[in-house]
């Protein structure tokens, strides 16, 4: 993102919009204000000052003036205007889960209605990664964060440095699979998913437990067996009481060429590929239970099982993640046991998360986990 000039901090200034802010909220929508004079008086303010801070809030329509006829509460002083943000890189690139269109899509249904039953309007906004593959705010959102005409953000995707921009302009951020400064952030809980996993598949008798998961970077085992992943799946297995066999823990390893081509990290691609090499070959060690961190690495890997004649639940024990509602591994999980987030909760906690931080009109930085349910295989 282009450098953008942070906002001078003005605390006489602000300490004064909370007070006319308060007092609006005493008179209601409509209502007339105290005189300039008056105010400044009772506030312990100059007209400069005073005049500073009406500019404020009558561009976050909390207040509006009326010549010769003095300072009025703004009829939308309890409306909100939220933006929501899309990292455009989430959508029509080849091998993308389908969970993004899925948030998409029960997001803009949720602002909908919203919009009908709350004080609130929504803008929808999808952002463009450059060349260097960084993303750019569009310019009505920087102006209407500018001008505090946004009360607040709901982001897919979003990073820093854009997310610290944002709350440094005082507005408050929720973010799902993003980060940044002073910002709620929903993430998925990936330690719990493990533990779920393991010990469903310690309970069917497995022992040798095996992990797959895709790869985007790594260009050496070495490498990939750093990534956080690996350690809370050896973490999950401790508490278990079970044995690491590091010989289990499989991604594709990518040459650096691989890692800036898309079609290399095809997740369902690397799943394929993964399952021949491993069960494939009669050297390579294999796990009697498995457990896939990635919907698209199983939908690729039952391809290869199929070819290879090996049955799930029978020949091997697998647990894999899923997305609730998704159409990837539709009726096939039948032999296994599914580890699964639900998109509708996700967006659920996004939007009771931004109503707390409206509330209080203050960004905080907060890390909520949403966590997975376990559904057991099929009985037959």
């Amino acid at each position: 993102m282009k450098q953008i000039k942070q906002p001078k901090a003005e605390t006489k200034v602000e300490v004064l919009c909370r007070r006319l802010h308060e007092i609006a909220l005493e008179k209601g929508a409509n209502a007339q204000m105290p005189t300039v004079r008056t105010l400044c008086e009772e506030l312990s303010t100059t007209r400069v000052t005073l005049d500073e801070a009406l500019n404020i809030l009558e561009a976050k329509n909390i207040l509006y003036r009326r010549q010769r006829m003095g300072i009025f509460v703004s009829p939308k002083i309890h409306h909100k205007t939220i933006s929501i943000l899309f990292d455009g890189s989430l959508f029509g690139t080849t091998g993308i889960s389908p969970i993004w269109n899925m948030l998409w899509v029960q997001i803009a249904q949720e602002a909908q209605l919203r919009s009908g039953t709350k004080n609130e309007s929504y803008t929808f906004h999808l952002m463009i990664p450059g060349s260097d593959g960084s993303s750019e705010l569009p310019d009505e959102v920087k102006q209407g964060i500018e001008t505090h005409r946004i009360h607040a953000v709901l982001a897919i995707g979003l990073q820093n440095p854009v997310c610290s921009w944002i709350t440094d302009h005082g507005i408050p951020c929720v973010v799902f699979a993003g980060i940044g400064s002073h910002v709620t952030c929903l993430h998925l809980d990936a330690y719990m998913m493990q533990r779920l996993a393991v010990a469903t598949l310690k309970e069917q008798g497995c022992q040798r437990l095996g992990f797959w998961f895709p790869n985007w970077s790594a260009t050496s085992r070495e490498e990939f067996l750093r990534f956080e992943g690996v350690y809370e799946f050896q973490q999950a297995l401790a508490e278990a009481g079970l044995p690491y066999y590091p010989e289990l823990v499989n991604a594709q390893i990518l040459s650096p060429l691989e890692v800036s081509s898309p079609f290399s990290r095809i997740n369902q691609k690397q799943g394929y590929q993964l399952a021949l090499e491993v069960f494939g070959n009669p050297e390579q060690a294999k796990p009697d239970g498995l457990f896939i961190g990635d919907d698209m690495v199983t939908d690729g890997a039952l391809a290869a099982f199929e070819e290879l004649g090996l049955h799930v639940g029978n020949d091997l024990k697998v647990v894999t993640h899923a997305n609730a509602g998704s159409p990837i591994l539709f009726s096939r999980t039948k032999n296994m046991a599914v580890v699964e987030f639900d998109p509708h909760e996700i967006v659920q906690v996004m939007f009771s998360s931004l109503d707390d931080l409206l509330l209080d009109s203050i960004p905080k930085s907060n890390f909520l986990p949403i966590q997975p349910k376990i559904r057991l295989p099929l009985e037959r």
